[in-house]
């Protein structure tokens, strides 16, 4: 298989990566939920990847630096924009 960043990320962060690429395995994956006393999370699917302390700080970073072009950009989008938010 190709190296995917997601892989690659969740390997460094120290989780164990399971791969199965056989039809049967995505029925066998609906009836494990645990293996090894440990959770298995289909990373093919969206789901929530918990960050490190250093990368929390970077986001904050990034939110404090871009408010006032996200202010900026609700007073000119008023009336055609839905939502904007920081997340």
């Amino acid at each position: 298989m190709k190296v995917n960043p997601l892989i690659a990320k969740l390997e460094k962060m120290g989780y164990e990566i399971m791969f199965f690429d056989k039809p049967i395995d995505e029925f066998a994956f609906q009836e494990i939920k645990k293996y090894e006393d440990l959770p298995m999370v289909n990373c093919a699917n969206k789901f929530d990847l918990p960050e490190s302390d250093i990368e929390k700080k970077e986001i904050r970073c990034y939110f404090k630096r871009f408010q006032a072009f996200n202010q900026i950009f609700r007073r000119s989008f008023n009336q055609t924009c839905q939502k904007c938010q920081n997340k």
